[in-house]
């Protein structure tokens, strides 16, 4: 008889173990035909397959000493979906927030354009949200955060235009108009606003 304890002689001979002068399957494991033995888990393997005696190996999806509880794979780190994830028996399905569409490799692909936010000018989308742009850093975004509103930078103030000239609002910017009786005349190398009776004489 073999002085190898049950564990090593079943690992040795793929579960057949001599008795003697005969050969039969060892402990753990059963016949399947003559000299071919299969390891035996008395409990079962639900979703899985037995591997060694009393020893599952769980498919995808399964775990436990029977391969009979579902594993949750929402759970687990790292996260098999971007956005949204839902367990099934054996699996998980992946989901997408409103706006993005699943992708073959389960991740999320945004599917908002300007197109659809409807932008007066255009738009940018950061951190997966879509937001309206201005063209002119004189408008900002109007109440309905579609459309560009004006800001009157001649209301607002601040000494935009030098002196002898005032400002007038223009959508989007403003301009600096010469006070009346004076002209617009570039002279070494600026324009400035100088008398009209000034500008006669250097005609």
């Amino acid at each position: 008889m073999c002085a190898c304890s049950w564990a090593d002689q079943a690992t040795l001979s793929r579960g057949l173990c001599r008795y003697g002068n005969s050969v039969e399957c060892c402990w753990g494991w059963k016949q399947l035909d003559w000299g071919r033995c299969e390891p035996h888990c008395q409990q079962g393997c639900k979703h899985g397959e037995c591997v060694k005696p009393d020893q599952c190996k769980c498919h995808p999806g399964y775990t436990g000493k029977a391969c009979n509880q579902d594993l949750n794979e929402c759970g687990v780190k790292p996260r098999p979906c971007k956005h949204r994830c839902m367990n099934t028996p054996g699996s998980y399905k992946c989901y997408c927030v409103d706006g993005y569409v699943l992708q073959p490799d389960g991740s999320c692909r945004n599917t908002q354009t300007c197109y659809h936010a409807n932008c007066q000018y255009g738009c940018e989308v950061i951190k997966g949200a879509v937001r309206c742009t201005c063209p002119s850093p004189g408008l900002r975004l109007g109440p309905d955060r579609r459309t560009c509103v004006d800001i009157d930078e001649c209301f607002l103030g601040g000494g935009v235009c030098p002196r002898r000239r005032k400002c007038v609002n223009t959508f989007g910017s403003f301009i600096c108009k010469c006070h009346l009786g004076f002209r617009l005349v570039y002279i070494n190398g600026r324009y400035t606003c100088i008398g009209e009776a000034k500008t006669r004489k250097i005609k």
